[in-house]
């Protein structure tokens, strides 16, 4: 393998580190195994992205994942708002 094919190599693996970064540190937060978060996270985005297809809006999909998983819609909420604002996302309705 050439120079150049290191390089990209090296650069791959730059980058699959920066995009497991995040679930690495928050599976460190609930202490379990990074793999038992990305199933749960794929899981999850299977939900959400029924939900989506089914034309609901943010409001109706998170009272539909707050029943599906049996949790207080009021406190999967606070939850989202949480981990965006310590990520900088904006969840405000456009």
């Amino acid at each position: 393998m050439g120079q150049l094919g290191r390089r990209v190599d090296a650069l791959e693996a730059i980058a699959e580190e920066a995009r497991l970064r995040p679930y690495r540190d928050f599976a460190a937060e609930l202490g379990v195994p990074v793999e038992e978060v990305l199933a749960e996270l794929e899981a999850a985005a299977a939900v959400v992205n029924r939900l989506v297809a089914e034309g609901l809006g943010v409001d109706a999909i998170m009272e539909r994942c707050a029943a599906h998983w049996d949790i207080p819609l009021d406190a999967l909420r606070r939850n989202c708002e949480a981990r965006a604002r310590k990520r900088g996302v904006d969840l405000t309705p456009a």
